[in-house]
């Protein structure tokens, strides 16, 4: 996967204007952090991240103070994920953040991780090691 990206990169991907990217670089809200040759910028993938999520978030009409706390929540967990961030969603409220990979979920609000745990799970794993007993609708409901 392609880790650097051009401006012009940004501006296609992320879907923002050229101007859009020059205000954010100019007042530190997201800058890139890969300068090539003491003037080319270039983006990674997580700043792309932060991009698009600031985008999405505009679009909904998130204040542009809310929107900076928010961003900065995000690079904080960034910094915290220990898996691929491509493996990862992020679920935001406008100032809460989440970011999930698979069972585990990390809150920006605090170092904890949270695992999740489907009970939909051990009724399969019942399932499987008791295949065909108690199959009656009565047992399967008491059981959920």
């Amino acid at each position: 996967m392609k880790s650097l990206f051009s401006p012009k990169d940004v501006v296609h991907v992320v879907g923002i204007s050229y101007r859009q990217l020059q205000y954010w670089d100019k007042t530190d809200f997201i800058k890139p952090t890969a300068i090539q040759l003491g003037k080319y910028r270039n983006y990674t993938f997580q700043e792309l991240v932060q991009m698009k999520l600031a985008k999405i978030l505009r679009e909904q009409h998130v204040s542009i103070q809310k929107l900076r706390k928010v961003i900065e929540s995000v690079k904080d967990l960034l910094v915290r994920v220990g898996c691929p961030l491509s493996d990862c969603s992020f679920l935001i409220d406008g100032e809460k953040v989440l970011l999930f990979n698979g069972d585990v979920v990390m809150d920006s609000d605090s170092s904890h991780s949270f695992f999740r745990f489907d009970v939909k799970s051990l009724r399969q794993d019942i399932d499987r090691v008791f295949p065909d007993k108690d199959k009656s609708p009565v047992a399967h409901s008491a059981a959920s």
